[in-house]
C-alpha cells in the first residue's frame, strides 16, 4: 500500500460511524497505557531524591573526614639546662694617658699611685637577655 491507498481508505472510512464498544475498548487501552506510564514515574521519581540525599550524605562525609584536625594540647616546652663555662681570665685594658695643652691653670688634684691586680681582685659581670639573672665570675 502506497500512502495515497492509505489516504483514500481513511478518506473512506470518515463517513462510517464508530461502534461504541469498538471506541470504549480503544479508550480503555489508551487509559490503561496512561496510567502504566504513570505508575512508572511515581516508581521513578522517588528514586531520584534517594539518590540526589545519598550524594549529598556522601558530600557531607568525605568534607568532614578531610578537614584538617585541630590540635587540642599545645607542643610542650623544652627547658635546656644550663652549662657553666669558665671564662679565660682577661687583663684589664692598659690605661692610657692622653695629655691637654694647659691654657687655663687649673689646680691639680692627686691622683692615686696605680696598683696591680692580683687575682683576687678579678670579678666578671655577665648580664643575661632575663634582667634578675645576673652572673659574677670572682677570680681566686
Amino acid at each position: 500500500m502506497t500512502d495515497e491507498d492509505v489516504r483514500s481508505l481513511l478518506h473512506s472510512l470518515r463517513d462510517e460511524p464508530v461502534p461504541a464498544d469498538s471506541l470504549a475498548r480503544v479508550r480503555l487501552a489508551v487509559a490503561e497505557r496512561s496510567e502504566a506510564a504513570t505508575d512508572l514515574k511515581r516508581f521513578v521519581m522517588p528514586w531520584k531524591f534517594v539518590g540526589l540525599f545519598a550524594s549529598v550524605a556522601l558530600a557531607i562525609f568525605i568534607v568532614v573526614l578531610l578537614r584538617p584536625a585541630k590540635h587540642a594540647a599545645r607542643p610542650t616546652v623544652k627547658v635546656r639546662s644550663e652549662v657553666v663555662v669558665a671564662a679565660k681570665e682577661v687583663p684589664p685594658p692598659a690605661v692610657v694617658k692622653v695629655e691637654r695643652p694647659n691654657t687655663v691653670a687649673k689646680p691639680r688634684r692627686q691622683v692615686a699611685p696605680e696598683t696591680k691586680l692580683n687575682a683576687q681582685d678579678i670579678v666578671v659581670r655577665i648580664e643575661t637577655a632575663d634582667p634578675d639573672v645576673v652572673i659574677l665570675l670572682i677570680g681566686d
